[in-house]
C-alpha cells in the first residue's frame, strides 16, 4: 500500500484532530505479517491491541479510561520517585569536569523509574520493565522477523506469569511502553538542543523553557475512513496517510502544538512528562555548573522516531 505524505502544518494538524482519520492499526500489520510469514506474533498483537495511538473507537476508550485510571492511581508515586530521581542524578553527574550522556544516564533510568511505578509490583515486574524499552523497536518496519519473533516470545513469557490477569498485565506494560520512546527522546532532545543553544553557559543563565521543545516523533500514520479533501490534499477513504509532525519548515510554536498530541489521542503522561521536565531544569539549574554540547548522535532504524543514541554533555 502506497502512503501519501503530508507535509504542510495545517493540514497535518487538521488530519490529526479529524474525525475523518484514524489511527494507522499496528495491531492489523502485525497480523499481516504473520500471514505471510506463519510466524506466531499473537503476544505482540495482543500489546498493540492495547496502545491508544494505534486505536479509535470503543476500543481506543476502553484503554485510554484504564490508563487514565492507572495514571491517576499512581500519581503521586510518580511525583516523588521524579523528585527524588532528578535530585539525585543531577548531584551525581553535574560534577566539575564530568562528562555524561543525556540519554543513557540520566533520561532512561528516570523514565524506568517511572515506568515501574506503571507496572506496579507484579509478577515478572522488572521484565516487564525491560519490555517496555524494547517493544517500540516493534514499530519499525525495516527490523528483521528474527528480531520480532524474540520480542513476542517474551511478551509470551511475561503475559503467560499470571493467565488469569492477563488484560491487566498487557494494559500495564502497554502505559510504560508509550513513554518509552517520547519520553526519553523529548527529555534528551530539548536539554541538548537547550545547552546547545546557550552554551557553554552556566546553567542558571539559561533561559529554561516551560516545557519540553523538542520531540522525537517525526510522523504519525493515519488512515481516510472516507473520501476527504484537506486543504490542498484529497484523499480516498482507506488511503494511508503519512503526517509529519516535525519538519525543517514548521515553526517552533508549530511543532509545539504537535508535541503532546490533539483531540482525542492527546498524551496521556502529558502532565507527568511536563512535572518531571521542570524538576530536572530545576535542579540543573541550581548547580549552576558551566554546561557544554559535546556530541549528539542519532539512533538507526528507530522509525517513526528519530531517537538520540547519544546526547553527551561535559560539564566545566
Amino acid at each position: 500500500m502506497s502512503i501519501c505524505p503530508v507535509n504542510d502544518f495545517p493540514s497535518a494538524r487538521a488530519i490529526i484532530s479529524s474525525p475523518d482519520f484514524a489511527p494507522f492499526s499496528m495491531a492489523e500489520a502485525y497480523a499481516d505479517i504473520a500471514r505471510m510469514t506463519g510466524l506466531d506474533l499473537s503476544a505482540s498483537i495482543r500489546i498493540m491491541e492495547c496502545l491508544p495511538p494505534f486505536l479509535h473507537g470503543p476500543a481506543h476508550h476502553d484503554i485510554r479510561r484504564r490508563m487514565a485510571a492507572r495514571i491517576s492511581a499512581t500519581l503521586p508515586t510518580q511525583q516523588a520517585v521524579v523528585r527524588e530521581g532528578c535530585a539525585r542524578l543531577v548531584a551525581e553527574l553535574v560534577i566539575p569536569g564530568a562528562e555524561f550522556d543525556l540519554v543513557s544516564d540520566l533520561a532512561q533510568p528516570l523514565w524506568r523509574s517511572l515506568s515501574a511505578v506503571l507496572i506496579g509490583d507484579i509478577a515478572g515486574a522488572s521484565d516487564g520493565i525491560d519490555l517496555a524499552d524494547d517493544i517500540p523497536v516493534l514499530f519499525s518496519s525495516v527490523i528483521g522477523l528474527a528480531r520480532r519473533k524474540s520480542i513476542n516470545a517474551r511478551i509470551e513469557s511475561f503475559l503467560s506469569l499470571d493467565p488469569a490477569n492477563v488484560d491487566d498485565r498487557r494494559a500495564r506494560v502497554a502505559l510504560a511502553v508509550l513513554g518509552a520512546r517520547p519520553f526519553v527522546g523529548a527529555l534528551s532532545l530539548s536539554l541538548f538542543h537547550a545547552i546547545d543553544r546557550h552554551g557553554p553557559c552556566r546553567a542558571s543563565r539559561i533561559p529554561w523553557s516551560s516545557t519540553f521543545v523538542d520531540t522525537p516523533l517525526t510522523y504519525v500514520d493515519r488512515v481516510a475512513l472516507k473520501d476527504a479533501a484537506v486543504g490542498p490534499n484529497a484523499f480516498q477513504q482507506g488511503e494511508r496517510v503519512r503526517v509529519m509532525t516535525v519538519r525543517p519548515d514548521y515553526t517552533p510554536d508549530q511543532e509545539r502544538k504537535l508535541l503532546f498530541g490533539l483531540g482525542t489521542h492527546a498524551c496521556l503522561g502529558r502532565s507527568i512528562a511536563e512535572f518531571s521536565w521542570k524538576h530536572v531544569v530545576d535542579a540543573i539549574a541550581k548547580t549552576n555548573a558551566t554546561l557544554h554540547a559535546v556530541s549528539l548522535d542519532l539512533a538507526k532504524d528507530s522509525e517513526p522516531f528519530a531517537m538520540p543514541a547519544r546526547a553527551v554533555l561535559s560539564v566545566r
